[in-house]
């Protein structure tokens, strides 16, 4: 095959999956479907989040917050599942813009413990409304059982993946 030929395979899109087990194949990949589905989620909720100044990040420390503060740093990075660095930016920009306050564990100082503030408070109602309409075109199709189905499949799989 020429170099000519082989660049005319990759922009006619040739399917190089179907010698794959039918497991192993993109269509049938739940991994590519939940990643695609959730990053769309994202895309759109931080199109209606940019008036706000804030981030998708910012919106899901804010949300696991508003169910309860006061968690520490390590609490908060394994329920939005991303790594102590990334969550340490995340939360100096939202101290920087008053929406969280890091306060020291007085029985014990290697702990610090996250709060929102009542800006956060006030951001998070004004914003989490934004992110309802969202999700609820993206399951307008499905009855509620199978919306209730739904989320227990992904509770389960949650629970899964994050068996130690």
């Amino acid at each position: 095959m020429t170099r000519s030929q082989s660049i005319t395979n990759i922009v006619k899109g040739q399917d190089r999956s179907k010698s794959l087990p039918d497991s192993l194949r993109l269509q049938l990949n739940c991994a590519h479907y939940i990643s695609r589905v959730l990053n769309r989620l994202n895309l759109t909720l931080a199109e209606k989040l940019r008036d706000f100044d804030i981030t998708v990040h910012h919106h899901r420390v804010l949300q696991i917050l508003f169910s309860g503060d006061g968690i520490t740093i390590g609490q908060l990075a394994q329920r939005m599942v991303v790594t102590l660095p990334v969550l340490s930016r995340i939360l100096n920009q939202m101290q920087d813009r008053e929406l969280i306050e890091r306060r020291a564990n007085p029985a014990d100082a290697r702990y610090t413990h996250i709060y929102m503030t009542s800006r956060g408070v006030k951001m998070y109602k004004t914003a989490a409304p934004l992110a309802h309409p969202i999700i609820d075109h993206a399951i307008s199709d499905l009855s509620e059982k199978e919306v209730t189905q739904f989320l227990g499949f992904l509770q389960r799989i949650d629970r899964r993946i994050n068996e130690v």
